[in-house]
C-alpha cells in the first residue's frame, strides 16, 4: 500500500504543468544507498520529477524500481521539497526528504527521512566544487548520522555534450562508516542521454549491508522531459 501510495504521489508530480521528469534505465554491478549495498548485478528503473509551486521553492518524487529476483524486488521512493537561495557570493539548496524502502529481503522494509544543504556557490571553494551535508535517520534499521559529499559538474570536457561528474562522500553513522569516491559520465547532446558511472566504496558495515573495497560499475541511458 504504502509503495502504491509513493507512486501515485509521484505520478501527480509528473503529470502537472511546469514539471521536469526524468526517466532512466540501466543495469549496476552493485545497486547501493547511502554507501550500504542493496542489490548486486541488477538492472534499475527509475524515475523523477520535479515541479516549482513557488518563488525558488520545488517538490520532488523518486521512484528506483530494482527487479533483483522475483522474490527479492526492491523499491526505493520518496518525496520531498527543496529552498533555493542565491545571496551574490554565495548560493545554496536546502532540501528535506522522506524515503520508502521496499526490499523483500534480509534487510527488510524501512521508512528514512532526512534533510540537509547543498552549496553550489561559495567563494573560491565552488570553482572546484559544491558541499553538501545531511542528516539521515532509517527509523526502522536503527541507522542514523551525517552524509559530507563534495561533487562538481564539468560540462563539454575535451568533446562537445560529453560531460564529466566526480564526487566523493563520507557517511558517518552509528551502525556504519563508508567512503565512496565517483564518475559518471554522459553525453547529452540528444533527448536520449547515455551514461556510465564508475564507483569505489567502502564501508565496515556487517551482514547484507557489507562492502570491502567495492568497484562498481553503471551503465544506462535518461530521458528528460
Amino acid at each position: 500500500m504504502k509503495k502504491l501510495l509513493f507512486s501515485l504521489i509521484l505520478l501527480a508530480v509528473c503529470n502537472t504543468s511546469n514539471a521536469q521528469v526524468n526517466v532512466e534505465a540501466g543495469y549496476a554491478s552493485d545497486f547501493t544507498v547511502r554507501g550500504s549495498s542493496r542489490a548486486v548485478n541488477t538492472s534499475v528503473i527509475g524515475i523523477t520529477g520535479v515541479k516549482d509551486v513557488a518563488d525558488s521553492t520545488y517538490v520532488y518524487g523518486f521512484n528506483y524500481f530494482i527487479p533483483t529476483k522475483r522474490n527479492s524486488a526492491q523499491n526505493h521512493a520518496g518525496l520531498g521539497m527543496s529552498y533555493y537561495a542565491d545571496f551574490d557570493e554565495w548560493s545554496f539548496v536546502a532540501d528535506v526528504q522522506g524515503n520508502y524502502h521496499l526490499t523483500q529481503t534480509v534487510i527488510g522494509n524501512s521508512i528514512e527521512f532526512g534533510g540537509g544543504v547543498t552549496f553550489y556557490k561559495l567563494p573560491y571553494i565552488s570553482k572546484f566544487a559544491d558541499i553538501s551535508i545531511y542528516y539521515w535517520d532509517d527509523i526502522d534499521l536503527d541507522n542514523r548520522g551525517v552524509e559530507f559529499r563534495v561533487g562538481k559538474r564539468f560540462a563539454n570536457v575535451l568533446v562537445d555534450s560529453v560531460n564529466i561528474t566526480p564526487n566523493a562522500s563520507v557517511y558517518v553513522f552509528n551502525n556504519y562508516t563508508a567512503y565512496s569516491a565517483k564518475v559518471k559520465i554522459d553525453y547529452s547532446k540528444y533527448a536520449i542521454r547515455p551514461f556510465v558511472e564508475l564507483s569505489f566504496i567502502d564501508n565496515d558495515a556487517a551482514g547484507s549491508f557489507a562492502l570491502d573495497n567495492d568497484y562498481q560499475a553503471y551503465a544506462g541511458l535518461q530521458y528528460k522531459f
